[in-house]
């Protein structure tokens, strides 16, 4: 005996919503071992599956992020603002719009996302990031720079491998690789860039200072993960 019409289109509405939260986890399980480009893939079909779905669009912007594409994150992050459904996650959406935009020297375009200014003793890595973002190193080289210009186009990872063959490394280019791992979620790295920022720069400059600053909060960062 068939089905009752309506017992049909409740079945399928099961199937679907079980395929989208398979696909939504193994996208999550991906970012836990670090495969990017994989959980991209799973939250894009998820898009396939039902191009009515908001939920991949944050996860697709922390993604592309921490993957070093920072023009699709983005767009992402763009779509994922206007899905937004709580404070929080809205709040959160705004501070790495901002950062990004700062990141790409879309400076207008950010102030609609982040403070106007940030105290010096900030413990919150956005928007304290926007410190090293205003410094001499980032706003004045990047014609001199080709890697920070790199950055500056929102190439993460050709940024990062540029920086890191360089075998003499002053502030300036450890700054530089502090921001990109930092922007990438990988702490230890950004870390110790910092760290080599306060250890190449003179004591209680400007740079100095907030190298230490951003040490202290990438730390607090590192234990709540």
């Amino acid at each position: 005996v068939e089905k009752p019409e309506k017992q049909k289109v409740i079945s399928r509405k099961a199937r679907k919503l079980l395929l989208i939260n398979s696909l939504m986890d193994a996208g999550y399980g991906y970012v836990d071992i670090n495969e990017y480009t994989s959980a991209i893939e799973m939250y894009q079909r998820v898009l396939k599956v039902d191009a009515a779905n908001k939920e991949p669009y944050l996860a697709l912007a922390d993604a592309y992020r921490k993957n070093g594409d920072i023009s699709l994150s983005i767009h992402h992050y763009l779509k994922a603002a206007d899905a937004a459904t709580d404070e929080e996650t809205l709040s959160s959406v705004y501070k790495w719009l901002g950062i990004l935009y700062v990141l790409v020297n879309k400076r207008e375009a950010a102030v609609e996302y982040l403070p106007i200014s940030v105290p010096d003793d900030c413990e919150e890595l956005i928007p304290y990031l926007t410190k090293c973002l205003s410094l001499p190193m980032y706003t004045d080289r990047g014609k001199n720079d080709p890697a920070l210009n790199q950055l500056q186009n929102g190439k993460l990872n050709e940024a990062i491998e540029m920086y890191e063959r360089i075998k003499e490394k002053d502030a300036n280019i450890y700054l530089g690789l502090g921001v990109a791992y930092c922007v990438k979620d990988m702490f230890n790295e950004s870390l110790n860039s910092f760290l080599n920022v306060v250890k190449c720069s003179t004591s209680n400059t400007n740079i100095s200072r907030i190298a230490q600053q951003m040490v202290k909060i990438i730390k607090m960062q590192m234990k709540g993960i």
